[in-house]
């Protein structure tokens, strides 16, 4: 209508136009025994249209040629990282071996040690604002690691800082273990279009507890360099292998949850197209996110188009304020950058 105000006519303001309705979400459900996460990032990229540019998953050559025995026994040096390789390889495989029946991690407010670890029967998605790749790969130079080294430090600091939030007595140093998912990159078939499963899990000991953002990227460095240089990914392949094959699938199920249960979260890093997808016929993918549900809480980064996407998937009424993570993770990455420390 028409409302008079001093004896002029005004027409009220027009309403507002109503929001945007939010993109449409394609979601896909896949079984795990279908293919390992490289394999099933392929099987995303043949429903696209055109060709999606992936990162290369290829084992890098390794540099220099092999060094013979006299070489070992003639310089001191050589000889003593041999033994200290042998001896971390050692360590890794009975470690490996010996975690189903070893301690739990520490009680957090991310990981109830005090209850048994069960499924709840709830689980909620979390999706949390992503990241600029750019800003991890600055971290990475800067400080001479990888991008995944960047992130599981960074996860470390905004775990423990979700812990002295949300915990009344959080730990100094307290025992925060990630079930890593590793792909075995030698061995796999030439054709993308190939699925195997060629995976399994290995124990990572996040650099929780009261460190300064540089000093939780060292550790994290050193941890993650260890666990790619030692046979701890075969020797836990082995151990299942052995377990279903001598006392039957049920023992074997009994020792996955042995081993998955001591651990306080479920960590999967999936590399994506490096450039943006399209599909049905020209509709562009704006981002990508994925999210598994286990035993135990899982936290989950996937890069897309020079983005880095981050969600956890948690039980709800355990752990209600996870999107916290995301906030923290954020502000240890800024930190880091802004670091006047350049070395590790």
């Amino acid at each position: 209508g028409i409302q008079g105000v001093g004896g002029r006519a005004r027409r009220p303001p027009p309403p507002s136009s109503p929001p945007p309705p939010p993109p449409p979400v394609v979601c896909v459900r896949v079984s795990h025994a279908v293919g390992d996460g490289l394999s099933l990032v392929n099987v995303l990229t043949r429903l696209t249209d055109g060709d999606a540019s992936l990162l290369d998953f290829k084992r890098r050559p390794s540099g220099g040629g092999k060094t013979s025995a006299i070489q070992y026994l003639t310089s001191p040096s050589k000889l003593w990282a041999l033994l200290v390789w042998l001896f971390n390889c050692v360590v890794a495989v009975l470690s490996a071996i010996g975690t189903p029946v070893g301690r739990r991690d520490s009680h957090t407010a991310f990981y109830d040690a005090k209850a048994p670890v069960a499924y709840s029967g709830k689980r909620r998605m979390v999706t949390c604002e992503g990241f600029k790749l750019a800003d991890l790969k600055v971290a990475k130079q800067k400080f001479g690691c990888t991008v995944n080294d960047v992130v599981c430090a960074c996860l470390a600091g905004a775990l423990h800082q979700y812990d002295l939030e949300k915990n009344d007595a959080p730990k100094t140093a307290p025992l925060t273990r990630a079930a890593i998912a590793v792909p075995f990159l030698d061995g796999r078939p030439n054709d993308e279009a190939h699925l195997c499963n060629r995976w399994t899990f290995v124990s990572l000991p996040l650099a929780t507890g009261s460190k300064t953002i540089v000093e939780r990227l060292r550790v994290t460095k050193r941890r993650c360099d260890l666990m790619k240089t030692t046979p701890a990914a075969h020797a836990v392949s082995a151990l299942n292998v052995v377990a279903a094959a001598t006392l039957g699938p049920k023992f074997q199920s009994q020792t996955v949850y042995d081993f998955m249960s001591k651990h306080s979260m479920v960590f999967t890093n999936v590399p994506g197209p490096t450039k943006p997808v399209t599909l049905f016929r020209g509709k562009a993918v704006r981002s990508m996110t994925f999210a598994v549900s286990n035993l135990v809480n899982q936290v989950s980064v996937m890069s897309y188009a020079g983005e880095m996407g981050f969600s956890l998937v948690v039980d709800p009424d355990a752990t209600p304020d996870a999107h916290l993570v995301g906030e923290y993770f954020a502000r240890e990455l800024e930190t880091l950058i802004a670091s006047p420390e350049t070395t590790l």
